[in-house]
């Protein structure tokens, strides 16, 4: 049986209950929105008990989503592409001679293309 000392209201001359962490009001009976004012810097607040959750919009990452996912950590661009890092993206700017989204079709020659089997084309 969870008995609430406070709820008599034994304190005198103003004085309130001690709350645990995370509540407030004259019985405890308030959560502190530790949401206001809101620490995630791109995502959404949850409110917790003496604590909060940031969940992150797409293409950012860490405790409060300060970090932005680097997308080309991976080197995603192939044939010497450059990538370019976007906010839930990236960018492949190819080099000369190449196309595609990932920079993987290599322009060829006719004759080339004929003994040529690396050549992959693939679009996600």
């Amino acid at each position: 049986m969870d008995i609430n000392e406070c709820h008599s209201d034994p304190c005198q001359n103003d004085a309130t209950c001690l709350c645990l962490p995370g509540f407030t009001g004259l019985l405890c009976e308030e959560n502190i929105d530790n949401c206001d004012p809101d620490p995630c810097h791109h995502g959404q607040c949850q409110d917790g008990i003496d604590s909060y959750t940031c969940i992150c919009n797409p293409g950012y990452m860490g405790a409060i989503c300060s970090d932005q996912i680097d997308e080309c950590y991976s080197s995603p661009c192939l044939n010497d592409g450059r990538c370019i890092d976007l906010v839930n993206g990236y960018q492949c700017n190819c080099q000369p001679g190449t196309s595609g989204e990932h920079g993987w079709l290599r322009a060829q020659s006719l004759t080339a293309r004929k003994h040529s089997s690396y050549r992959r084309l693939h679009f996600s």
